[in-house]
């Protein structure tokens, strides 16, 4: 299934592996680099950036990419957040301090 997929994006998949030492998996597409950056704001997005209300926001989140793109995005659009890095961690710190949004 991932071969099919790969070849009809036009990209190839391939594996290299040694007895007793292990195996890499990998795959490659052609990528064109866009001119301009997919993640800029654009004036619709500024406005409301600058129209930020000041929240305290707790992300709940127990992976580390999800959690990093949250706080990303959130501090974009002009706000301050906290991490919890699971629930019980944010059960614990929602007991502690008040959040306006989790």
């Amino acid at each position: 299934i991932c071969k099919l997929l790969t070849e009809r994006m036009g990209g190839s998949i391939g594996v290299e592996s040694q007895p007793g030492q292990g195996s890499s998996f990998w795959v490659a597409f052609p990528m064109e680099v866009p001119h301009e950056s997919p993640y800029s704001l654009d004036q619709s997005e500024r406005s409301l950036a600058d129209e930020a209300v000041p929240l305290n926001i707790l992300i709940a989140e127990d992976n580390l990419i999800n959690q990093k793109l949250m706080k990303s995005m959130l501090t974009r659009f002009g706000y301050q957040s906290t991490v919890a890095q699971n629930g019980k961690e944010a059960i614990e710190m929602v007991q502690k301090e008040s959040y306006d949004v989790v």
